[in-house]
């Protein structure tokens, strides 16, 4: 779980792993404290139950995904975007769970370091921002460009490794605002593409739209200058 705390200004971060019993009252940094057998009982908030990934005092609109231990063949690695100000930030952690025993006493104040960088956009290209990991491990941004009004997209092949490709998916009138985000692949084996999915809001039609890659050999621009180049398909909802 990352969430924005505005009151100390920070990006904050919790995980946990479940006890082979299942039981949610206290597992990793996640525990129930204004809850006894007699009911809800007032507590104090404890620091140590989270880790703080970043100080910002004007992030918004963060999204975390995460790419499994499956492809790092280590651990699960964390990966989050956030806007702050005018600037689309990512920063990823390869240790983010908690070591030893799992339970209230043994809550660790600090979970691995986080690695904090600029994103793939430039300024003014943030806001309403989702990230999403792919079965192999690559890493998909979208987001809105507040300076012309359009949907933006990137991509590289990992959490720390190749070069993010960016592109337009969509510029026609002011589009791109309430963004979701999922990735399917091509097929499976190394030879499948990612196909990103994204969708998201046309203010100037007042309609949602949705938009998927067609064209998985490159990453292009969906649409230049207001026109389509049929690389990604474009549809309203």
């Amino acid at each position: 779980l990352a969430y924005i705390d505005n009151i100390n200004g920070e990006i904050r971060f919790k995980s946990g792993t479940t006890t082979s019993n299942g039981s949610t009252a206290a597992f990793g940094m996640f525990t129930d404290k204004y809850h006894s057998s007699s009911g809800i009982t007032p507590g104090v908030y404890n620091i140590n139950d989270v880790n703080v990934a970043a100080n910002s005092n004007s992030a918004e609109y963060l999204s975390l995904g995460v790419v499994p231990s499956t492809v790092t063949n280590n651990n699960d690695v964390v990966v989050l975007v956030w806007n702050e100000g005018t600037t689309l930030k990512y920063a990823y952690n390869e240790s983010p769970l908690q070591s030893g025993t799992v339970g209230v006493n043994n809550v660790k104040k600090s979970i691995g370091t986080w690695t904090v960088d600029n994103g793939p956009f430039g300024s003014g290209i943030g806001k309403y921002c989702k990230v999403a990991v792919d079965k192999k491990g690559g890493i998909h941004v979208a987001a809105y460009d507040q300076m012309k009004g359009d949907l933006k997209y990137a991509y590289r092949s990992g959490y720390k490794s190749g070069t993010w490709q960016t592109c337009t998916v969509d510029s026609y009138g002011i589009i791109g605002s309430e963004i979701s985000l999922d990735v399917a692949m091509s097929g499976s084996g190394n030879n499948a593409k990612p196909i990103p999915y994204i969708s998201y809001y046309a203010d100037s039609a007042v309609k949602p739209k949705i938009a998927y890659l067609k064209d998985v050999s490159s990453i292009s621009d969906g649409a230049t200058k207001d026109y389509f180049t049929q690389k990604w398909e474009v549809s309203y909802l």
